[in-house]
């Protein structure tokens, strides 16, 4: 059979596998790692990823950047970023995304991503660059809910006591689960324990004090309550 015969059975053959249903698949977007900046109508993100709406922002950022990452409710559930550094679990406004650890300054992170360092967690790096990152709350800190991005495991909630003279209760990073006992309340950023109160028919947790408000976070009490530790309760309205 000449060359020219074998070419054209060749191509007949290929033509008929098409016939058939035969498809050719090709993607136009890029493949893009853990925790990178991505944009979710065009690239597509690493096995166990999906291009997300960061649930934390930059300062003066008018929206959250979009990255691959994956949902968590601890650290541990995490993988490690294409560059070996550790995840990290961030729970804000009701989700917990995984974010990539980072050391000091945005040239730790991923390109057009800001290194955030938040007392009582390993820093990480957040979408966005520029005006600094939006601060993440510690554990028993004083939120706004629904808006400020609590540490991993703790979510912006709302107190179930108040401080005497006051009509409308604050709201304090603490566990969205609540509690039934203080064994189930994290250990604060001073140190001091955490205090489980029990009201309103919920269980909170609160960060243990001493005496005066010196020794709460910013915008809070400290309560005694007889046959209990003194827990630092928000400053409502």
């Amino acid at each position: 059979m000449s060359v020219r015969s074998v070419c054209l059975a060749a191509a007949a053959a290929v033509m008929m596998a098409l016939g058939q249903g035969c498809t050719v698949t090709t993607t136009t977007g890029d493949f893009v790692d853990q925790y990178e900046r991505c944009n979710a109508s065009t690239d597509d993100c690493a096995a166990g990823f999906s291009c997300q709406n960061a649930n934390t922002m930059v300062a003066g950022a008018s929206g959250p950047g979009a990255f691959c990452t994956s949902s968590c409710s601890s650290s541990s559930q995490c993988p490690a970023s294409a560059d070996l550094l550790e995840g990290v679990c961030v729970v804000s406004n009701g989700t917990g995304q995984c974010y990539t650890a980072c050391v000091a300054g945005s040239l730790a992170c991923p390109s057009g991503e800001t290194c955030v360092e938040v007392a009582g967690m390993m820093p990480y790096c957040v979408p966005g660059s520029g005006g600094g990152p939006v601060v993440t709350f510690a554990v028993y800190d004083t939120c706004s809910s629904g808006t400020d991005p609590c540490a991993s495991g703790t979510t912006c909630v709302e107190a179930n006591t108040m401080v005497a003279g006051q009509s409308a209760p604050g709201a304090l990073c603490s566990l969205a689960s609540g509690c039934t006992s203080s064994d189930d309340c994290p250990t604060a950023p001073t140190g001091l324990e955490g205090v489980c109160v029990i009201a309103n028919s919920s269980g909170v947790c609160y960060s243990a004090c001493a005496a005066g408000s010196l020794a709460c976070p910013t915008g809070q009490t400290c309560v005694e309550s007889a046959g209990m530790m003194p827990y630092c309760v928000p400053n409502g309205t």
